[in-house]
């Protein structure tokens, strides 16, 4: 468990946190605190969170708890906005991120990309090797 990130519990907690606070970039960690890729994510999260914390909330969803969000993984309310990483049709990091710097130059380009009222945002880096199955 990520001592230290929120963890939301009820689909009525990761509703009310989508329609939140607009001027922020929403990070949502969908998964299992036992998963050992899930470990791996929220040790760069934790890591991370008082540097992106003016620009980002982060929080975790044990998708066993709530399996409301699991299947679609995603917000239908807010500002949604998707991010171009290189893999085609896949618009969510669904792997743990490389570390720090890429996380923090992720979330940087979203916040940027957003406040110009940009659909889609192209990551900083290109995604399309960073995971292989």
């Amino acid at each position: 468990m990520a001592h230290g990130l929120q963890h939301l519990h009820s689909p009525w907690a990761v509703e009310k946190a989508i329609t939140g606070d607009d001027s922020r970039v929403l990070l949502l960690r969908f998964g299992h605190d036992y998963d050992p890729e899930c470990k791996l994510m929220d040790d760069v999260l934790l890591s991370v969170r008082d540097t992106i914390k003016a620009r980002c909330e982060i929080f975790l969803i044990d998708i066993s708890e709530v399996p409301d969000f699991a299947q679609q993984q995603g917000a239908q309310q807010g500002r949604h906005v998707q991010l171009e990483l290189g893999l085609g049709e896949c618009y969510k990091i669904t792997w743990p991120i490389g570390g720090q710097k890429d996380l923090v130059a992720v979330v940087e380009a979203v916040h940027r990309g957003a406040q110009q009222g940009r659909d889609l945002i192209v990551a900083p880096q290109d995604h399309s090797l960073s995971y292989r199955y």
